[in-house]
């Protein structure tokens, strides 16, 4: 039953909110070099240069929201299966 919960509540997730699971927002990256830029300090050594250097990913959301509907209906089949074989 937690791997059928798991998989409705993930992929209800990917599906609405795939953004959620990027590992930094192409915002927080340009906030953090427009301070970083304008003075601030670094949190790590070079940390300016490896803002610049590597940008954030840009891909499309899309396969996310496919991975998530992907998982909705494993957890469907999971849900319906065992039903299916009780005979009803």
């Amino acid at each position: 039953m937690g791997t059928l919960i798991f998989f409705l509540v993930m992929g209800t997730m990917l599906v609405v909110w795939p953004q959620v699971f990027s590992p930094i927002s192409k915002q927080k990256h340009r906030e953090r070099l427009q301070n970083l830029r304008s003075g601030g300090a670094e949190n790590f050594f070079e940390e300016r240069r490896s803002l610049e250097t590597y940008r954030p990913e840009s891909g499309p959301l899309v396969w996310r929201r496919v991975l998530g509907a992907m998982m909705i209906v494993v957890a469907v089949t999971l849900l319906v299966l065992p039903r299916l074989t009780d005979g009803g």
